[in-house]
């Protein structure tokens, strides 16, 4: 799977390590590890994804991905969501911190239908 796609939107979510908020799909919990749903972006065009470099994944954290590909999207449009909620309230600390962390602030027009 190369993107997630909602609404005919196609999103890619960054694997990272050591995340230290809620906004995430964990595949080694115990090390922090797992998608990053914070600093998930929108892939305009296919010539953005590289289809001739094989990126290695963590056999452990490929296992706790596989056919989860509808979780992962239910949990993106909850996150989307969060942070369209958070960008309406910049009066409260915590909404500000989402927003101003979020990859999400560069593609509010593809997710304002969302």
């Amino acid at each position: 799977m190369k993107y997630i796609v909602v609404q005919g939107v196609n999103f890619a979510i960054p694997f990272r390590s050591n995340i230290n908020h809620p906004n995430v799909v964990w595949t080694d919990k115990a090390n922090r590890c797992g998608l990053d749903l914070s600093k998930t972006v929108v892939v305009t065009s296919p010539h953005y994804v590289n289809e001739i470099l094989k990126p290695y994944i963590r056999p452990n954290e490929f296992e706790s991905l596989r056919g989860k590909e509808y979780i992962i999207e239910v949990k993106l449009i909850k996150y989307i969501n969060i942070y369209k909620e958070a960008k309406n309230n910049l009066d409260v600390k915590r909404n500000r911190d989402i927003c101003s962390y979020s990859t999400l602030q560069y593609f509010e027009s593809y997710i304002e239908s969302i």
